[in-house]
């Protein structure tokens, strides 16, 4: 504040040699000048402070759009896979097809793993971007050499041809844009002339493709070992919480006890010939065997559903602890359960069924 008092004064004190001449015409003018060098500052301190401001804002949501400093491991692992199988599976057809000269490793399928397997959701990773691109783009390069010859001219012809045609067919996919360029100044590549539109860039994005299909289904068999609860933002847009085990969660003891007793109701009481009575499994309650009671069945399945449910309530603590420490697998749930905790049960047969 203090600069700009000593500019506005340096201001005014140029315009007393003009007063001193005439004092009588410019003596009134005087508080209009000190008026106007007021405005003029006044102004040049609000305009600082909206810019300041502006930039700070816009600096502020740059921030809150930063990704999440620390992501999942599988996040990490899974593309990184990917991309290392689709490299090596690609550098191994290499070695098998150098005597003909011919070549899958090219950068720009590079760019492509890079697509594919870190973004896969991106409009530049759809297989209709990612193929129409890769021919038309290769193609627009033969016709470039063709017609111009190597030099900076076929090159930035073959480039804006190239972005024309992706944006008029709708086939964004940015690593098809060098595939031009590299054909004209490789000269590995001529002798393919046409058939360039077709290898390396297309028949290399299709096997990556094929990886990536493969990479994304091993991905989602993948048993769950760990849960993002990163799920809420803080004052700063930053994620909170943490990643926990999935294995000594609540939510895996939720999910392995919810339904277990509607699950009951597909059981039933079968005497046997030396009047035992057992507990099997019904698979179709519309074909029960001729000598036996439809409605007597289903009431051996809602009490013992019924019986569940209460023998759950008694046992819930005892199951959910040992599942946290891993000492119970799925499939041994019901017989911990009936056997084991509560002592009610009579063991069964799982192989009976009607």
């Amino acid at each position: 504040m203090a600069i700009q008092v000593r500019a506005m004064s340096f201001h005014c004190l140029s315009f007393l040699p003009r007063i001193k001449k005439n004092s009588k015409e410019n003596a009134a003018a005087l508080p209009t000048l000190l008026y106007i060098s007021s405005r003029r500052t006044i102004r040049s301190l609000v305009r600082s402070s909206t810019e300041s401001s502006s930039s700070s804002g816009r600096w502020e949501e740059f921030l809150k759009q930063l990704p999440t400093p620390i992501p999942c491991l599988s996040d990490v692992f899974w593309p990184s896979a990917g991309a290392f199988a689709a490299m090596a599976i690609l550098g191994r057809l290499d070695q098998l097809w150098a005597h003909k000269g011919l070549s899958f490793t090219i950068a720009p399928i590079g760019a492509v793993c890079a697509v594919l397997f870190a973004a896969p959701k991106s409009p530049a990773a759809q297989k209709y971007n990612m193929f129409v691109a890769q021919i038309g783009c290769a193609a627009i390069g033969v016709l470039a050499l063709s017609i111009f010859g190597p030099g900076w001219l076929a090159r930035a012809t073959a480039l804006a041809a190239s972005i024309a045609f992706m944006t008029v067919t709708g086939s964004i996919h940015p690593p098809a844009a060098s595939l031009p360029i590299l054909f004209i100044d490789g000269a590995k590549f001529h002798h393919l002339n046409l058939w360039y539109a077709l290898f390396p860039g297309a028949t290399g994005c299709l096997l990556v493709c094929l990886i990536g299909e493969i990479q994304i289904g091993l991905s989602n068999e993948k048993p769950r070992n760990h849960l993002d609860m990163r799920h809420r933002l803080d004052s700063k847009g930053q994620r909170e919480g943490k990643v926990i085990d999935y294995r000594v969660s609540d939510l895996r003891v939720v999910e392995l006890l919810d339904g277990l007793c509607e699950k009951m109701q597909d059981y039933t009481l079968e005497k046997l010939d030396t009047d035992e009575e057992i507990w099997v499994r019904v698979n179709d309650w519309d074909n029960l065997p001729a000598d036996k009671d439809k409605q007597e069945a289903r009431a051996y399945s809602k009490y013992i559903s019924s019986f569940c449910g209460r023998l759950l309530e008694e046992t819930e603590d005892e199951l959910a602890e040992l599942i946290k420490k891993g000492g119970l697998k799925p499939e041994q749930l019901s017989k911990v359960l009936c056997q084991d905790l509560s002592k009610h049960c009579v063991a069964h047969r799982d192989d009976d069924e009607l």
